[in-house]
């Protein structure tokens, strides 16, 4: 397969019970039942394992600050939270702690599950047909020849190749680890730490809800908002050399958010340099792919304006990631 650069939003994950943005805004606000009212503020009895977890993550679960973050997300009118907490930079640290729980309990449902060829949606998981295009040549070959930048936070992909390591080519745990080392991931906002087996994937229950406390703290410290990662010239430098590495880029499962797409713009215009300006010129040959499925046909000129697309080569409305794909013929 080409070496290629894969750019992946939120759309990739979609498929497996992922949220999108806006639905993770209404998982979040729908644990603001979870939050103990302010007429028993002063109970500790009764408290539901997500006030514990709050709680264990050294905020105080009755308090109106934390109340108030739901409260006030749920009335903020955006699809976005990191949007709102960009624009409500006091509510931050309890703002990244209800993401992480979320992305953890999400990576949990699909820990055992993620390869899964009877799931109802199975036609449509992107990782999965990737994953099987791959495995066509030598796939631990393929895994060094290509690139994965996301803008995502969970960590499915790399889960979807250890366990196709495992249980489809049958190397041990110890074996798969290393071999996880070949594959190149750029989590452009930082998502939920390294990924290991370990670590995917938590849920918080009565019986275990010291580990999942721990596993929200440390992820959380992990995640950058999209707004405090936007412009950062070593992000942009980083993401540069990866497409530089790479003949072609393809973006899959976004939603052309305006400042996402002016971040992969300034990372594909990078210089600094003279030899930056030569990779500029090299970086200009470099074929652009996209899909736009839900896009209109005047949002897909915009796209292709914008990030100097020719527009044959972006999807179109109704084409999923798997659909577009194989339309283009970009996996044969």
């Amino acid at each position: 397969m080409q070496k290629t650069t894969f750019i992946f939003g939120a759309g990739t994950s979609m498929p497996y019970g992922f949220p999108s943005g806006k639905q993770l805004v209404k998982d979040i606000v729908s644990n603001q039942t979870k939050i103990p009212e302010a007429k028993d503020a002063c109970l500790d009895v009764g408290l539901t394992p997500y006030a514990r977890m709050i709680q264990g993550c050294g905020h105080d679960p009755k308090s109106s600050r934390v109340r108030n973050f739901y409260d006030h997300l749920k009335n903020s009118n955006t699809d976005s939270i990191d949007k709102f907490l960009n624009d409500r930079p006091e509510y931050q640290d309890i703002g990244k702690l209800a993401i992480a729980h979320e992305i953890l309990q999400y990576e949990h449902s699909n820990r055992n599950n993620v390869c899964d060829i009877t799931r109802d949606a199975s036609s449509k998981m992107l990782y999965r047909y990737l994953i099987q295009a791959m495995s066509r040549g030598d796939l631990i070959d393929e895994m060094k020849n290509h690139r994965f930048i996301t803008f995502n936070y969970d960590r499915l992909f790399q889960h979807a190749i250890f366990v196709t390591l495992v249980r489809g080519y049958g190397m041990t745990f110890q074996e798969a680890v290393d071999r996880m080392s070949e594959l190149q991931v750029v989590h452009v906002y930082g998502g939920l730490g390294h990924y290991n087996i370990t670590n995917f994937g938590s849920e918080h229950t009565e019986l275990h809800p010291g580990q999942h406390v721990g596993m929200v703290k440390t992820s959380s410290t992990y995640l950058q908002l999209m707004y405090q990662q936007r412009g950062e010239e070593a992000l942009v430098s980083r993401l540069s050399e990866v497409i530089e590495e790479t003949s072609r880029v393809i973006i899959l499962g976004f939603g052309y958010d305006p400042l996402n797409m002016a971040l992969i713009r300034q990372a594909r215009d990078y210089k600094k340099t003279q030899r930056d300006k030569q990779l500029a010129s090299k970086q200009s040959m470099i074929n652009w792919y996209g899909s736009a499925m839900g896009k209109m046909q005047g949002e897909r000129f915009m796209i292709a304006s914008t990030l100097s697309m020719d527009i044959a080569n972006i999807g179109t409305e109704k084409q999923d990631d798997v659909m577009y794909l194989r339309h283009m013929g970009l996996l044969l």
